[in-house]
């Protein structure tokens, strides 16, 4: 679906360059620290996965 794409190449993009940065290790950088925003991003994303799936379920109850 063309309506992923852009999302699809982001979270590609930043993947590449979280791999990068763990293995060129600058300035001490630690998955560790960005961990609780790894995590925001991936309850924003099923809370968002639930909330269309539970207005796709009212819509088809209709």
């Amino acid at each position: 679906m063309r309506r992923y794409d852009l999302l699809a190449i982001s979270l590609l993009i930043f993947a590449a360059i979280l791999v990068a940065a763990m293995a060129t290790d600058p300035k001490g950088f630690s998955v560790q620290a960005w961990q609780p925003l790894m995590a925001a991003f991936v309850a924003l994303g099923a809370a968002s996965l639930a909330y269309h799936a539970a207005m796709a379920k009212l819509g088809h109850d209709k």
